[in-house]
């Protein structure tokens, strides 16, 4: 795939675009910021315990304009997708996107292994948090991109955000009570069936917690749920048409 001429011209425009895109440096400027300050305030170790949890977020912040905005601005009309080959070029973008935020996330996580290998601080399990947050990150990119298709201008990253800043609002107002559910979260264990579930569902809406590892069990639930976004996305591409101008 990677020596495919078609393929290395997608991924030259994906490319090309994150780099233009002035929201996506800024947000990476973002992240590189306050893992920085976190470092500076804290410690390496804890470093690293925030940037698993808050890299997957990038994933899901570069799939703001997946497919709508392509569709709608007309720049699928170009000679480089005729025969209906921008089916394939949004297909791709999928793994391309992945490719690329992998690429970043691997820097960062190099720079502050190496670190933390110096300081003597390091421990096996970070390799495991990190696959997590791939993981997380393959989840937000699937789900974002299948948003994209009925949401544009990063509305389908808003909506997510939102669904979170409800979740989490949520849990808070039940923390009041310390029996059940939240005592099982604090556990990270779920002993009945039905407990298990709502963390499923927690889960599913702030994937972030199965960075940590009291979850990280439950590392095969976004997995299988980002298959679903994918192949539904399969399906969406295969009937979208472009609109005659």
């Amino acid at each position: 795939m990677f020596t495919q001429p078609r393929f290395r011209t997608y991924l030259f425009l994906t490319g090309k675009k994150l780099i233009r895109s002035k929201s996506i440096c800024f947000l990476y400027l973002l992240l590189l910021g306050t893992i920085i300050y976190v470092l500076l305030v804290d410690s390496l170790s804890t470093a690293l315990k925030y940037f698993f949890f808050i890299i997957p977020y990038f994933f899901l912040f570069i799939t703001a304009d997946m497919v709508r905005n392509e569709v709608e601005s007309g720049g699928l009309e170009n000679v480089l997708f005729l025969n209906s080959q921008f089916r394939l070029y949004l297909c791709q973008k999928n793994f391309i996107l992945f490719l690329l935020a992998f690429l970043l996330s691997t820097s960062f996580f190099m720079i502050l292994a190496v670190a933390a290998l110096i300081q003597r601080n390091f421990v096996p399990i970070f390799f495991i948090n990190f696959l997590a947050g791939l993981v997380v990150g393959l989840y937000y990119l699937s789900l974002g991109s299948w948003l994209s298709f009925y949401f544009r201008c990063g509305a389908n990253v808003m909506v997510m955000i939102m669904a979170q800043v409800v979740a989490v609002i949520s849990l808070f107002i039940s923390m009041q009570n310390r029996n059940g559910f939240v005592y099982y979260l604090e556990k990270g264990h779920f002993p009945d069936l039905i407990s298990g579930l709502k963390f499923g569902l927690l889960a599913l809406v702030v994937p972030g917690l199965l960075t940590y590892k009291s979850f990280l069990n439950y590392l095969p639930l976004p997995v299988l749920v980002s298959f679903l976004f994918l192949q539904l996305q399969r399906q969406k591409l295969k009937k979208l048409e472009l609109k005659k101008q």
